[in-house]
């Protein structure tokens, strides 16, 4: 990525991927696919989503990006008659804009998905 300034890259709810010229991409994206259990049946569910940083593991670096503006889809999902919902997240990847490039490695984080009714 160019780390001249933050650049977005974006993953759709439905998969659709919108890198934005300063990305270039080596393996694609992938929106998450939940299904859960356990609900009253028929109730609109509240999906909460937050990320925080990604970290390059392995290599000393400190360049990290930012996992931000989690989308779900259906935006409010409905359990059916035996309490359970399927849907998508998708979310936004900020590089730093610290002009320091962002290392080839893998990059680690830890996030948190929060289903209420």
């Amino acid at each position: 990525v160019d780390n001249d300034a933050q650049h977005i890259f974006q993953i759709l709810p439905d998969g659709t991927l919108n890198p934005g010229p300063a990305y270039v991409i080596i393996v694609d994206g992938q929106e998450a696919q939940y299904s859960v259990t356990g609900f009253p049946a028929s109730t609109a569910l509240i999906i909460t989503a937050n990320g925080g940083p990604l970290s390059p593991g392995g290599c000393g670096c400190s360049e990290q990006f930012d996992v931000i503006n989690f989308q779900n889809s259906p935006a409010s999902p409905v359990t059916d008659g035996a309490g359970a919902a399927t849907f998508s997240l998708g979310a936004s990847l900020r590089s730093s804009g610290s002009t320091t490039m962002h290392p080839d490695s893998t990059y680690n984080g830890t996030g948190t998905v929060t289903v209420n009714f």
